[in-house]
């Protein structure tokens, strides 16, 4: 599950904000989802922050606008940092269309090389997600495509 992955990056200092950011995260996922909005790392920084996803939801009253009222823009700010520095760091590393199923598909070669000197918790995030997705990504390759790992 994504929001799983995502909150597997960062570590909380209290379990109340893991909870509170899991569950906006959550909500946000499936707003998203539902406004057929492409879930990337640069749309859910985008409306991660109340006010955007409130004006996202619209004026109208649903579940998720509701579930909203029960957060405070504090609780969720480490996350967003967290978040939108990931972001940040990642698009002047990878650029912007870089697409792991598409290299793949196409049998190209990938090799990961990630400065840990220079982002250190960048690169221990990155190689979290990039290790589930190649998981992933391995039920999905063609029969005849070698998939190799160093």
């Amino acid at each position: 599950m994504l929001s799983n992955k995502i909150m597997s990056l960062f570590e909380f200092s209290e379990p109340f904000y893991c909870d509170k950011a899991k569950h906006y995260l959550l909500i946000l996922l499936n707003v998203l989802l539902e406004k057929k909005i492409p879930i990337t790392l640069k749309t859910i920084t985008d409306y991660f922050q109340l006010w955007n996803l409130r004006v996202l939801i619209g004026g109208i009253v649903e579940p998720n606008q509701i579930k909203l009222s029960n957060f405070e823009e504090k609780e969720i700010a480490g996350m967003y940092s967290k978040l939108d520095i990931c972001s940040i760091q990642l698009n002047i590393s990878l650029g912007k269309n870089n697409s792991l199923l598409e290299l793949i598909t196409k049998h190209k070669t990938i090799l990961f090389s990630i400065n840990s000197l220079k982002y250190p918790e960048l690169a221990g995030s990155v190689g979290k997600i990039i290790i589930q997705d190649l998981k992933e990504l391995t039920t999905l390759k063609p029969v005849k495509q070698k998939l190799m790992l160093f």
